[in-house]
């Protein structure tokens, strides 16, 4: 698997001039809110915000958000109900070996490319926020 991989990277970089990372895993993940104690699943609305954007959902539903190094922050509310809930990043070692061992992140600034991308790193796919009443609301 890892041959294969570094033998595509290598081929494409060259043409690309991209880092492996971005060329495979890309900048944009697929994350997916899901709510717990949710009263009213089909009107919750959810917030996703990182560095690079924010983005709103409907709860229990995938959206498509851009990867960053940062902590990603979900707030969800409905009409009784509100919820927050974090997830951190980790750092997708194998991407960097792949650059270090393609060009020592030299040649294509492959490196320099999967990092501007924050292509590196990864989110949970999954972000669980709990719901709570609202103070007030009956």
């Amino acid at each position: 698997m890892l041959k294969n991989a570094l033998a595509t990277c290598m081929f494409a970089a060259a043409f690309t001039l991209g880092g492996c990372a971005t060329i495979f895993d890309g900048s944009n993940q697929d994350i997916m809110v899901s709510t717990l104690n949710d009263s009213s699943p089909e009107s919750t609305q959810c917030q996703i915000r990182n560095e690079e954007g924010e983005w709103r959902v409907v709860a229990n539903t995938t959206s498509v958000i851009h990867k960053d190094g940062n902590q990603l922050e979900v707030e969800c509310e409905n009409a009784s109900q509100k919820g927050v809930g974090s997830a951190s990043p980790s750092f997708q070692a194998q991407w960097l070996l792949l650059d270090l061992v393609w060009d020592a992140c030299i040649l294509t600034a492959s490196c320099i490319i999967d990092g501007a991308t924050n292509a590196f790193y990864k989110y949970p796919s999954t972000v669980v926020v709990n719901m709570a009443d609202k103070e007030g609301v009956e």
